[in-house]
């Protein structure tokens, strides 16, 4: 199913006839082609916010761009501050949610993790701290007195 059959199927025939009909309130059919231009506007949307293809296959992906189309069809419309609607703010939080999680952690760094040894410093010190000599607690924890 395309994303626009998506839609129709779930938002009611007299609104989508009301968000895709701005300039003529008689009219009494969808206009397809706003209905497709929104959808294809919402696929685009979601590919550079969340930098996955939309997979009409994806219940996730097919609920968050059914809201993606109704935002983009209220914007259409005119109607005032539509990106404050319920529908905006949702398609916005679940865009965030989605998009946290597509990078995966990477670091540069130089140094490389060393296994734990009680009392050593660990090999990421290198030749800078040569001269420290780490302090081991004694194994009587009575003992153990600050400099």
């Amino acid at each position: 199913m395309s994303l626009e059959t998506n839609v129709t199927a779930r938002v009611s025939n007299t609104r989508l006839v009301q968000f895709t009909n701005p300039d003529n309130p008689q009219a009494t059919t969808v206009d397809a082609t706003r209905l497709s231009a929104a959808a294809t506007d919402t696929i685009a949307d979601f590919l550079n916010e969340t930098g996955r293809v939309y997979d009409d296959a994806n219940p996730i992906h097919v609920s968050l761009c059914v809201l993606g189309v109704i935002c983009r069809l209220k914007v259409i419309m005119g109607e005032p501050a539509a990106f404050d609607s319920a529908e905006c703010s949702a398609w916005q939080t679940k865009l965030a949610a989605i998009r946290t999680g597509r990078f995966m952690p990477v670091t540069d760094s130089t140094l490389d993790p060393s296994t734990e040894q009680s009392g050593a410093r660990p090999d990421a010190d290198r030749a800078t701290y040569d001269d420290l000599v780490p302090r081991a607690v004694p194994q009587d924890p009575r003992t153990f007195m600050l400099p």
